[in-house]
Order: structure tokens, then C-alpha cells, then sequence
């Protein structure tokens, strides 16, 4: 073989090693730096995820604070009852209402809502008569009364309706496994509802709102509507000692409940009574303006000129509340029953912080029992 090509042979040879050495190289380059960004994500994932988890934390702590904060500003109310010698708690009062604060760079906001302005859902089973049909308390009528007040479809929701609904509700948290009237009933109504996962009644106190949405045939529009004008606090404990609260307080409760517990007249009263019905069923409906007036009375809209009524803060007095009903609604009544009230006991306090990009969500419920307040619940996840 002439010289010339077998060094030719020889540098080709040479070349195609360069080029797999070359590829080679690029090759562990790649994985390098595939490596390398690999582990910079990683790293700046765990030190943001520590950042937020450090800033949730912070901000939680700082919420956990609001509560000393509501605790004074309930505290100093209830001397302030004390003093003028009337339990007497509506939303003008100072308590009430947004309030922003700034502590250590965090943007935190508190509100404190009464929630004896709201239904008592588990108020359903207290002195109920599982020998009785329903409505055989105060509570179950009022309650079927309450859900005649909203609407489904454009028009106001069926009496029959609302009294399956009650009773529905009455199977889930009794702690038997008998139905109740003609609602869709015990855990077999629960077996084959479509959409649902299959599950047994809870046969206990609600806990949550939420669990609201299970029971068996109410519509998701009006668990919607439900939602922010019911509660379920405080939940009846014997080791707490804590029992059911029943008690409705006028100046805070919502224009629904107020419909549900008004009275058209005495002869409603009377004829309901005559037609074998031990309560009257159907709410006292009331125009947009009157539920307009309504809720300028309570100090929940501003009071404008050509009002039918004068207050404007809510009433102080049992007299007061009456009275106003009467003169300005046709001889109106409020429900007969010593559950109608004008100051509150329990409260539900909502607390928001912001950190950097981190926002913090607290629910707390507080109880107050003259001049001692606690937290009977607490939640970043909603109560």
C-alpha cells in the first residue's frame, strides 16, 4: 500500500476519533447542565416553599393577635351594656364592621360578625319530639318559614319544599335511624342519590356549614343563598358544658329571618291555629321597601329621607322592637317566643393577612359571657 494512503487512512481514523470524542464531550455537557438547572429549580422551590411556609406562619401568629383585639373590643361593649343596664349588641356599634391594621410590614384585616343574626341549625333538634310530626318547636317552624324567604327559579320556594328540607336536615343530625315525615330520609336516601358518592347521615351536631350541601333534597342554588345566613355555632358539648343556642337577635338577623319571624296579625295567628296547624307556616313577605326600611332600622343601610320609620341602630328594647313592627308594618308581630333577642353572645371574628405574595385565612368563633371571652372553634380552612 503506497505511503500517501495509508496516511490518509491513518488522519481519517484520527478525525473520527476527535468527532467521538467531541460528541462524547458535548454529551456529559448537556447532562451537566441538565443536572445543574435541575437542582437550581429544585433549590429555589424549597428556599421559596420555606420563605412562604416562614411568612405563613408569621402572618398566622399576627391573626392569632386579632382575637386579643376582638376580645377588648367585646369586652368594652359589655361594660358598656352594663352601664346603661341593656344587653343590646347591633352594627353600629363599634365592634362591628371591617377594620384594617398594619403590624410588622403585614396587611391584616378582622370583622366581627354576630352570629346570633344568623339561623342555628342544629337549633332544629332542640326539645324536638321524634313522636311528633314536624314543625313541633319553635325552631322547626321558623326554620320552614325562614327557607320560604328565598327562591328558586324566580319564585319563592314551596311551602311543601321547605318542610321536606326541614325534615331532611332533622334525619341527618338525629341520632336515630327513623325517618322523619316524607323527606327523602335515614342513611338508604343516601345510598343512590346521582352525582354522590354513596354515604351514610351523620347522626350528629352539623360542624361546618358546609355539610349543609349534603343533605339529600336541597337544591345547590339555595345551599348558595343558605350559606352566609346560617351557622352552626355554638355545637351543644357536655364536656364544654356548652348547650344549643336558640336565640335570634333582632338587631343583627338578616331581612330573611326577620320575614320568618314576623306575624302578619293576630287573626294569621289565630286562623293558622284554627286550620290544625300549631304554627302558622307562611312568612310574612315583605316588599323590597320594606325590607329596605328594615335593614335602614338596623343600621345596615344609611337612613334616607322618606323612611317609614325613625331608627336607625336598631332597637334597644323589646318594647321598642315591637312597637316599631306594629306601626310601621299593619299591627305586625314578632314571633311569640322568648328566643327573639336583642344582644349576643357568640360571634364569629374573620381574619385576613397579607405577606409579601402569601395571604393567610383565619374563621374564629368567640363566645362571651359577660367579661369572659373565649374561642370555642378555630379554622384556616372555614367553619
Amino acid at each position: 500500500m503506497p505511503a500517501s494512503r495509508m496516511n490518509a487512512q491513518k488522519k481519517l481514523k484520527a478525525c473520527q476519533q476527535q468527532g467521538a470524542a467531541l460528541i462524547i464531550a458535548l454529551l456529559i455537557l448537556a447532562i451537566v447542565v441538565v443536572i445543574t438547572a435541575t437542582m437550581t429549580v429544585e433549590h429555589n422551590f424549597h428556599v421559596r416553599r420555606v420563605s412562604n411556609q416562614l411568612a405563613a406562619s408569621q402572618v398566622y401568629s399576627i391573626l392569632r393577635g386579632t382575637e386579643a383585639f376582638a376580645f377588648k373590643a367585646l369586652a368594652v361593649d359589655n361594660n358598656l351594656d352594663i352601664d346603661n343596664a341593656k344587653h343590646v349588641d347591633n352594627i353600629t356599634e363599634f365592634w362591628a364592621g371591617e377594620k384594617d391594621f398594619i403590624f410588622d410590614e403585614v396587611l391584616f384585616r378582622g370583622e366581627l360578625i354576630d352570629l346570633q343574626g344568623r339561623f342555628n341549625l342544629n337549633s332544629l333538634l332542640a326539645g324536638h319530639d321524634r313522636k311528633k310530626p314536624i314543625p313541633n318547636t319553635n325552631a322547626q317552624a321558623i326554620f320552614i318559614r325562614f327557607l320560604q324567604t328565598f327562591s328558586l327559579e324566580g319564585a319563592a320556594v314551596e311551602r311543601h319544599l321547605a318542610q321536606e328540607i326541614t325534615e331532611a336536615i332533622i334525619d341527618y343530625i338525629d341520632t336515630d335511624d327513623d325517618a322523619v315525615g316524607f323527606s327523602c330520609g335515614e342513611d338508604s336516601a343516601y345510598f343512590s342519590i346521582e352525582g354522590r358518592a354513596p354515604h351514610r347521615t351523620a347522626n350528629q351536631y352539623f360542624y361546618s356549614v358546609s355539610e349543609l350541601r349534603l343533605i339529600c333534597n336541597l337544591p345547590v342554588d339555595l345551599y348558595r343563598q343558605l350559606a352566609s345566613k346560617v351557622t352552626v355555632w355554638p355545637i351543644p358539648s357536655a364536656f364544654s358544658g356548652i348547650g344549643i343556642t336558640e336565640s335570634i337577635n333582632l338587631n343583627t338577623a338578616s331581612i330573611n329571618l326577620i320575614q320568618a319571624v314576623l306575624i302578619g296579625t293576630q287573626q294569621d295567628y289565630d286562623n293558622a291555629k284554627l286550620g290544625g296547624d300549631k304554627y302558622p307556616l307562611t312568612p310574612m313577605f315583605l316588599s323590597d321597601d320594606e325590607q329596605k326600611e328594615v335593614q335602614m332600622a338596623q343600621g345596615y343601610l344609611p337612613r334616607e329621607e322618606g323612611g317609614i320609620g325613625l331608627v336607625s341602630q336598631g332597637w334597644a328594647t323589646d318594647e321598642e322592637a315591637v312597637s316599631y313592627f306594629a306601626e310601621n308594618f299593619n299591627n305586625a308581630l314578632l314571633w311569640p317566643t322568648d328566643k327573639l333577642v336583642l344582644g349576643s353572645e357568640y360571634f364569629l371574628l374573620l381574619s385576613t393577612g397579607k405577606l409579601a405574595d402569601v395571604n393567610v385565612y383565619l374563621e374564629s368563633v368567640i363566645s362571651r359571657d359577660n367579661d369572659t371571652m373565649k374561642v370555642i372553634a378555630r379554622s384556616t380552612g372555614g367553619l
